[in-house]
């Protein structure tokens, strides 16, 4: 009897779509291979099912056991409305469509799924701490916005934590709260800091403020690119390192507060698309990063609290699948 299944599975965020077809031959959850994988930029499309369609018709697949979506904001009713990008995807129109079992799960439960088919080699330890087989794991990290999930049991659990309030520590980032309330409008978050989308809006408040310092052909590049994040932290403009300062101070700070609110001594793991690019940063113990992370107050429990840096992109996809092949046994 052949075993063979088949799953798409795909990590939606807010700037890029990654796709991946994977094969499973035999049930048993790690006895997988990813077969074919593609990254879209979403502003390219109109719509998801142009990227799905595209996908499928490129593996040359005529059928398939299963899609399995994860996506990067909060399922209602098996449906997602991104806020980043003018897109729905739902569960009942997919199985419509393409006549086949769909899952539907928030991205960063995806990743804490993911975390159960992760390798040896894929993580890095930030802080060794003293792990607990069985004890609480979370995960957390930048990419467009800022994810955030806890697992109990290997039973995930997804969160908005991403969207809790900005608390501004001094007279500087107060006037970055204001400037980016003036901007949007709406109540500023620890997204609107600790993210992609974060550093382009502290950047361009610094910008605001202190214009002699701009450097004119960085200036020209952010304006027609649409990856102005990666820019203003390869660049030693002054405002850019300024930028990448505030930036890292308050990631350290979500990191710990997550550690401190669901005391994760089965592993903190960071993930999400900025992690793999700043993992120098992220693990040099002189850099404001880990000095915000272990700041006195509350520091034997942090230092207890394993830490991981996940250098790998395809968290989400792997816990797709999971998803997916739990839902065709």
């Amino acid at each position: 009897m052949n075993q063979t299944k088949m799953f798409f599975c795909g990590d939606i965020g807010g700037t890029y779509s990654r796709l991946t077809l994977y094969m499973n031959t035999n049930n048993e959850l790690k006895n997988y291979e990813a077969l074919y994988s593609k990254k879209y930029i979403n502003s390219d499309y109109d719509r998801f099912d142009d990227i799905l369609t595209n996908f499928i018709q490129e593996t040359n697949m005529e059928s398939f056991d299963c899609i399995s979506i994860a996506c990067a904001g909060p399922v209602i009713n098996n449906c997602v409305h991104f806020s980043n990008i003018s897109w729905t995807i739902d569960k009942q129109h997919l199985e419509k469509i393409y006549s086949t079992k769909v899952c539907i799960l928030n991205d960063f439960e995806a990743s804490g799924y993911g975390i159960q088919l992760l390798e040896e080699g894929e993580i890095v330890i930030l802080n060794k701490g003293t792990k607990q087989d069985n004890g609480v794991k979370c995960c957390i990290g930048p990419g467009t916005g800022l994810g955030q999930c806890f697992m109990i049991n290997d039973q995930c659990f997804p969160s908005e934590g991403g969207h809790c309030d900005f608390s501004p520590e001094n007279k500087l980032e107060y006037e970055l709260q204001q400037h980016i309330l003036s901007n949007t409008g709406k109540n500023v978050v620890i997204e609107n800091i600790v993210s992609g989308t974060g550093i382009v809006n502290i950047y361009n408040f610094l910008s605001c403020k202190f214009p002699k310092h701009i450097d004119n052909d960085l200036q020209k590049k952010l304006t027609k690119s649409h990856i102005k994040a990666k820019l203003i932290s390869s660049s030693n403009n002054i405002l850019c390192l300024k930028t990448m300062e505030i930036f890292f101070k308050h990631y350290g700070k979500e990191v710990r507060n997550s550690c401190l609110k669901w005391l994760p001594y089965g592993g903190c793991y960071i993930s999400g698309g900025l992690t793999p690019r700043f993992i120098n940063e992220l693990q040099d113990p002189d850099q404001i990063f880990m000095k915000t992370l272990l700041q006195d107050h509350m520091k034997n429990i942090i230092e207890n609290i394993p830490i991981y840096g996940v250098i790998i992109d395809d968290l989400g996809q792997r816990g797709a699948y999971l998803k997916a092949f739990q839902e065709t046994l």
